[in-house]
């Protein structure tokens, strides 16, 4: 496995979620298999909980650098490497590359067995199904990003509603500099950033910087460090919690959804929508309260984040 989930925090609506090395000796967030199929879990464990904000972060300077490609890829008999594979190895390593384990793999050109090519496939639906379930999920996704996110890392990261990132923060696309596409990151990156501007992001395969990113709008924010990301999320999460919880499901599906229709359509489409939601009880009283200066009646007060010796060990509300 080449990262452990852990819930460090399941706080009333609030719930977060940490990418952690598996070995501490071993600086790698990457995804294999086996942790595609703990997000898929985590995810469905929170969409039960009906929870209405998910945070989600990296460790050790690392977000997510992308899938673990490698780990497939080793199974399979390599060739030895010639002097000249591993200059082009070492300056491919020096271009970020997704995870140590594709560098590995990549010394040998081999012809994949079927076996190893199905996995390989099946690897790859099973992050685009992920990138998927953050976008369309009910809740709202908030991504904190320390340190350095790559290749389908990005698109982790891109799928979130809003992106908080420290100055020491990179972002990088290496797929071109091995002869691949960061295909799937692509429809959820270029809801972010402009086509042209995501496509020369992965021409470039170099990563680029925190106020690069900011510019480019793949980061919504950036700031000083650690606790400066933590302190700036603490109120997007206020935000969050004032917020119908159903207006954040219909925000994420209305502006997922693409429908091919005119000005016009699309206008009357969305007078019916906003009159229907006028007509319901809830949203009645909410507006009452909001005109009289009351709470909403939706509203939750974020709890306070206890402070604790352990950052890896959870905490849950009392509630």
């Amino acid at each position: 496995m080449s990262m452990e989930l852990r819930w460090i925090e399941q706080q009333r609506s609030v719930w977060r979620l940490r990418m952690m090395p598996v070995e501490a000796t071993r600086a790698e967030i990457s995804l294999d298999s086996a942790a595609l199929r703990d997000w898929e879990e985590k995810l469905k464990e929170a969409e039960d909980a009906e929870i209405r904000v998910l945070v989600i972060e990296g460790a050790g300077g690392i977000f997510c650098q992308g899938m673990d490609l490698g780990a497939r890829l080793l199974a399979y008999p390599q060739p030895s490497m010639g002097p000249s594979s591993r200059d082009e190895a070492h300056e491919i390593d020096v271009h970020y590359t997704p995870t140590p384990g594709i560098l590995r793999a990549l010394h040998g050109r081999t012809v994949l067995d079927e076996v190893t090519a199905a996995a390989l496939r099946e690897d790859v639906r099973r992050y685009a199904a992920l990138l998927w379930a953050l976008r369309k999920a009910a809740f709202a996704v908030v991504a904190l990003v320390d340190g350095e996110v790559m290749a389908g890392g990005v698109g982790l990261m891109a799928a979130a509603d809003q992106v908080l990132a420290t100055k020491r923060s990179r972002v990088g696309l290496p797929e071109a500099s091995l002869g691949l596409l960061p295909a799937v990151v692509f429809p959820v990156l270029c809801e972010r950033v402009p086509a042209q501007k995501a496509r020369w992001l992965a021409m470039r395969s170099v990563g680029m910087d925190s106020a690069e990113a900011l510019a480019l709008g793949l980061f919504d924010a950036v700031h000083e460090d650690a606790d400066a990301v933590e302190k700036a999320s603490r109120e997007s999460l206020r935000a969050l919690l004032r917020a119908h919880p159903q207006a954040i499901e219909d925000l994420k599906r209305r502006t997922t959804e693409t429908p091919k229709a005119s000005l016009q359509d699309a206008l009357d489409e969305a007078a019916q929508y906003t009159a229907s939601c006028l007509m319901l009880p809830d949203r009645v009283e909410g507006i009452r309260r909001f005109l009289q200066g009351e709470p909403l009646p939706w509203q939750e007060r974020l709890p306070r984040r206890e402070d604790r010796s352990h950052p890896s060990e959870p905490t849950r509300s009392s509630d």
